[in-house]
């Protein structure tokens, strides 16, 4: 099991990185768009995070398909692939939004403090069935490069 581990871990490793890095871009915009609104603009927290939300995954899913996920197994059904992208952020925002919705109801925890904890939730939602259901090698390419290296 531990060498299956340290095949999958080095297979994706640079997606991971990219990722990450992409992720926290898209995170500090959302972040202080949400801290923005919510303090400046005077809207409700989860409307604030939303809205921020919102922003940060349509330049999340910009940086997905020209940066971290390489092998897109429906890229020529872009319009199917954008679909469920955005319904897989749906799910993450609504995990999202309970997280801050939770902390902020029953702890003394801020809103601004909050807010990363949710991100976090989803951010680990995200990139585990985005990687199983959308951007992986389909099978007839897997079989092709396999067989080229042959």
């Amino acid at each position: 099991m531990t060498k299956w581990l340290k095949i999958k871990f080095q297979k994706h490793y640079g997606q991971m990185i990219r990722y990450s890095i992409f992720g926290l871009i898209c995170f500090l915009i959302d972040y202080f768009l949400s801290l923005f609104l919510k303090y400046h603009v005077s809207l409700n927290y989860l409307l604030a995070s939303t809205i921020g939300y919102i922003v940060g995954i349509i330049l999340n899913y910009y940086f997905s398909i020209k940066w971290i996920f390489t092998n897109r197994s429906m890229k020529d059904a872009w319009h199917i692939e954008m679909t469920i992208f955005f319904a897989i952020e749906i799910v993450a925002l609504l995990i999202m939004n309970l997280f801050i919705y939770m902390i902020s109801k029953h702890t003394n925890i801020s809103y601004a403090i909050a807010k990363p904890l949710g991100n976090f939730a989803a951010m680990a939602w995200n990139y585990a069935i985005k990687h199983i259901f959308l951007f992986k090698r389909n099978a007839a390419q897997a079989v092709s490069i396999n067989e080229d290296t042959l």
